[in-house]
């Protein structure tokens, strides 16, 4: 990305920017060259970057990755009060908010997703620390203080009330029994590719509780009281059927899945779409995994989330906004925690293919049960400290905290005291006073 910022992705990042704060007349301020010898009036100057990115120049601890010069230092005033920002912050921003790192070519895992170990959250190790909120921090400050020097008025904005931020419980609804079928079967054939050495005790166990109509994966009610107890709503994303080894198990035909679905919106939660493993890429898919979902609810559908995170930018969202779905939250890693597009709020992607900013809202996924467990390996003690650090930065930014926790992640045969941390989980975010959201009311305050 060595060609400075037009003006569609300056105005698409300015879009971002100014949900955080408020200046009369803002824009008339802005200039994008070095001062004119001339000008009527104070200016905020922004250079832009004709090179490409650079990973290796901080300012303290903060990466900026499209410097200007070799000045260690954000923005100045020159004489005449004019704020001379030293380096490419709407650069910088750009390419972590637009996703750009995913529309350049790269490997890929398995299943063809974009990685944590490509990108350059790994890279620079920020993850956790989203890096677009700092800049624009950096930004707020610098404009704040220039306003103060000019007599200008300036308010800061949230978007959640009372500067709170922002919970998004959700969870992915992929599987509702334990012992099937489709399970016993995998077992079998594990025992038959050991050569009838290894795995009896694994087959006779699907076995017997296949028997027994023991299902810990209708947990429900309980995760509902939990909620419920805590003051959450929280949004369901139902998966359609599709390929038989990776999608749904369970049909939306079956009764105890319409009356599961009416249970959730009697208590204030929201269904959403769980878009099958194939549809990320097939608006036909796609529509057929829309019109399910919306029967099962009855109502409209504002959100999707892709099955297995099973997303390709800027396809999937593409369709998605062709089908008028309002909001996405598949964009986060699956292996790690933390923000995909350093950017802890929601947010518009932008198509790079058409150069414009994308009509749908992403709501950014930064912690998954699986990827603290499967993918890290963490214990429970560092998963706790994880997001105790995820929520003070949520804390700092006003940002907006998005947890998923399958209803099947629950397992204390595999993962002991599970249940109980993901109870203390809770308590710790109910514990920073969150403002509990879901899509239906994001932008009502």
């Amino acid at each position: 990305m060595k060609e400075r910022l037009n003006q569609n992705k300056i105005d698409y990042v300015l879009f971002h920017l100014q949900h955080h704060f408020e200046v009369e007349s803002f824009t008339n301020f802005l200039c994008f060259e070095d001062v004119p010898k001339k000008n009527n009036g104070p200016l905020i100057v922004f250079p832009l970057s004709d090179q490409p990115i650079a990973k290796t120049f901080f300012i303290e601890e903060t990466a900026v990755l499209f410097p200007i010069s070799d000045e260690k230092v954000f923005y100045t005033f020159d004489t005449n009060g004019n704020l001379i920002f030293k380096h490419d912050l709407l650069k910088s921003a750009f390419y972590l908010l637009s996703g750009y790192q995913e529309f350049l070519p790269y490997k890929g895992d398995h299943l063809g997703r974009f990685t944590y170990s490509e990108s350059i959250q790994k890279e620079l190790n920020i993850a956790a620390n989203p890096l677009v909120n700092v800049y624009f921090e950096i930004i707020i400050n610098a404009v704040h203080e220039f306003c103060e020097r000019h007599k200008i008025s300036f308010k800061k904005k949230s978007f959640w009330p009372e500067n709170k931020f922002g919970l998004l419980l959700t969870h992915d609804v992929d599987r509702v029994d334990k012992w099937t079928f489709m399970e016993i079967k995998r077992r079998l054939k594990m025992l038959i590719r050991s050569g009838f050495t290894k795995y009896w005790s694994y087959l006779l166990e699907a076995l017997s509780k296949f028997k027994s109509g023991e299902n810990p994966y209708w947990n429900f009610d309980w995760m509902k009281s939990l909620e419920k107890r805590l003051g959450f709503n929280s949004i369901w994303f139902f998966l359609p059927q599709g390929h038989k080894q990776i999608d749904a198990y369970y049909s939306f035909d079956e009764p105890r899945i319409q009356k599961l679905a009416r249970l959730f919106q009697k208590n204030g939660d929201e269904i959403a779409l769980h878009g099958t493993f194939n549809s990320r890429d097939n608006k036909g898919i796609m529509q057929e995994n829309l019109d399910q979902v919306k029967e099962l609810s009855g109502a409209e559908i504002l959100a999707s989330r892709q099955h297995w995170l099973s997303f390709k930018y800027p396809e999937t969202l593409q369709i998605l906004e062709k089908l008028d779905v309002k909001y996405d939250s598949s964009w986060g890693f699956a292996e790690s925690y933390g923000w995909r597009n350093s950017y802890c709020l929601p947010f518009h992607p932008y198509d790079l293919e058409n150069d414009r900013m994308m009509n749908i809202w992403e709501l950014p996924l930064n912690a998954m049960d699986v990827s603290f467990f499967q993918y890290l390996g963490l214990s429970n003690q560092q998963v706790q400290n994880a997001f105790k650090e995820m929520i003070a930065t949520c804390k700092k930014y006003n940002g907006l905290f998005v947890l998923l926790w399958h209803n099947s992640f629950f397992d204390e045969t595999i993962y002991p005291g599970l249940t109980k941390l993901y109870e203390e989980i809770l308590q710790d975010i109910k514990g920073s006073d969150p403002f509990s959201v879901l899509p239906a009311n994001i932008f009502l305050n």
